[in-house]
C-alpha cells in the first residue's frame, strides 16, 4: 500500500512537471503539428460531415424538427459521436496514410467497441452533476478511447481500456484536472455567448483530443508496465 502511494504521488509529480515553462512549450508545439495535421484531414476528407451536423443539429429549432424530435436526436447524436471518433483516429499515431479507406477500416474494426464506450460515459454524464462529467469523466473517456484505438478492436477489450483509462486519470490527476478545468470554462463562457457559438467550440475539438492524446503518448511510454500488467 506504501509503495503504491509513492508511486502514485511521484506520477503526480512528473504528470505537473509538463506544466514547466520549457516543457510546456515543447508539448504545446507538438500538440500544435498534431492538431493542425488533424484540421487538414477534416477539411480534405470529412468537410462534409461537420456541414451535415450543424444542419441536423439547427434543423430542429425553426420551426420544428424535419423528422419526429426523437429521430432527429438519435441522428444528431449519432453523428456527433462520429465525427469525435473520427478526431480520434485521425489523431493517433499511425504508419498509415490516413484517408478515407483508413477511417472505414478503423471504423469497421473499432466502431462498435467505441460506441459502447461512448454510450456508458453518455449515459453516466446524465446522472452525475456536470461538474463532474467535466474534470473527470471527459479527460477517462479520451484516455479510455485512446487506449481501446491501441487494441485489436475486441469488445472485451472495452472494459480493459477503460480501466485503464481510469488508471491513466488517477495516475496524472492534476494533469487532466488542470486541463479539464481550462477546457470547462471555455466552454461554459462559448454558452454565454450564443447558440450558435458552440459550433467554433466543436472546431476546437481536435485541438483539444490532440493535446490530450500526446499526454496519452508521453505517460504512456514513461509508465508502460503500471497500465499493462495484471488487473
Amino acid at each position: 500500500m506504501k509503495d503504491c502511494i509513492v508511486l502514485l504521488l511521484r506520477s503526480w509529480k512528473e504528470s505537473l512537471l509538463i506544466y514547466i515553462p520549457k516543457n510546456f512549450k515543447l508539448f504545446l508545439l507538438v500538440t500544435i503539428k498534431s492538431a493542425l495535421q488533424t484540421y487538414g484531414y477534416l477539411i480534405y476528407h470529412f468537410w462534409w460531415l461537420f456541414l451535415l451536423i450543424v444542419l441536423v443539429d439547427t434543423g430542429c429549432y425553426y420551426p420544428e424538427c424535419l423528422l419526429p424530435g426523437s429521430l432527429w436526436v438519435l441522428l444528431n447524436m449519432f453523428l456527433k459521436a462520429l465525427f469525435l471518433l473520427i478526431v480520434f483516429m485521425l489523431s493517433r499515431p499511425s504508419v498509415s496514410l490516413k484517408n478515407i479507406h483508413y477511417i472505414l477500416e478503423k471504423l469497421y474494426s473499432f466502431g462498435l467497441g467505441a460506441l459502447v464506450l461512448y454510450l456508458f460515459f453518455y449515459m453516466v454524464s446524465t446522472i452525475i452533476k456536470y461538474i463532474v462529467v467535466g474534470l473527470v469523466m471527459m479527460p477517462i473517456f479520451v484516455c479510455s478511447l485512446l487506449f481501446y484505438l491501441d487494441t485489436a478492436g475486441l469488445l472485451q477489450d472495452v472494459l480493459s481500456s477503460l480501466w485503464r483509462g481510469v488508471k491513466m486519470y488517477l495516475f496524472n490527476t492534476p494533469f487532466f484536472l488542470l486541463s479539464a478545468i481550462v477546457v470547462l470554462g471555455i466552454w461554459y463562457q462559448v454558452t454565454l455567448l450564443s447558440v450558435y457559438w458552440k459550433y467554433l467550440f466543436f472546431l476546437f475539438v481536435p485541438f483539444v483530443v490532440s493535446y490530450f492524446k500526446n499526454m496519452y503518448v508521453k505517460r504512456l511510454h514513461d509508465q508502460f508496465n503500471l497500465y499493462y500488467t495484471a488487473f
